[in-house]
């Protein structure tokens, strides 16, 4: 499996690599110090074994700077890099991740240092009205939101097919979860009934005969 994803990784950036490095730091010497990180973060909770989604790769100054000019690309190929390798383990990662390339001191040039950690939830996670109440309201969830009839609801729908207390938002490590709180007519996720379903950008919430849109910018 590490094989498969490093000949990935290798044909995409091995060239610039070898542009701007010639001979001292290897893109794979990246993604062999990303897994360890990623392996060093792991949380084993009842619903699996979750690992960080937030990386820095410490570099020597000069070698960061002369990164700087694939520095997206390199990053993005990491990030598809580590997602893969916790995908393959059996890790939750979530749909978040990043890795960003940062200049230290502390490392010698042509080697890495990385870390790992649970980023915070995504502050611009939110609900969009789609339908059953004025199209386009935005409700903001932050690490958790409780939905329902009640005004103590963090979002209230005041409609008469929704519960009091009918459904909650929070963030999970990873990712962001959806549970049905017990309510009288069902909380559905893209069609479905559900009693818990993970949320990801541009599912379909419906409450009662309300349609909620959840993205995260």
């Amino acid at each position: 499996m590490i094989e498969r994803l490093e000949a990935a990784l290798r044909k995409a950036l091995e060239e610039p690599f070898a542009r701007v490095f010639p001979g001292k730091l290897h893109p794979l010497e990246l993604a062999a110090d990303l897994r360890n990180a990623a392996r060093d973060s792991r949380v084993r909770a009842a619903d699996g074994t979750y690992v960080a989604n937030s990386y820095v790769i410490e570099l020597a100054a000069d070698d960061a700077e002369q990164l700087a000019p694939i520095s997206q690309t390199v990053t993005a190929e990491l990030v598809a890099h580590v997602r893969s390798y916790c995908e393959a383990e059996g890790w939750e990662s979530g749909p978040y991740v990043t890795v960003q390339l940062e200049a230290s001191s502390e490392v010698r040039p042509g080697e890495a240092a990385s870390r790992g950690e649970f980023a915070p939830c995504p502050q611009s996670a939110y609900l969009q009205v789609e339908a059953g109440m004025r199209p386009g309201g935005k409700y903001y969830v932050g690490e958790q939101a409780l939905i329902g009839r009640s005004n103590s609801c963090d979002i209230v729908i005041d409609a008469p097919e929704v519960s009091r207390r009918h459904c909650m938002v929070r963030y999970h490590y990873v990712h962001y979860v959806l549970e049905d709180a017990g309510s009288a007519n069902g909380t559905f996720v893209n069609g479905e009934q559900v009693a818990e379903a993970r949320l990801g950008h541009g599912d379909l919430v419906e409450i009662g005969l309300v349609q909620l849109r959840f993205f995260v910018e």
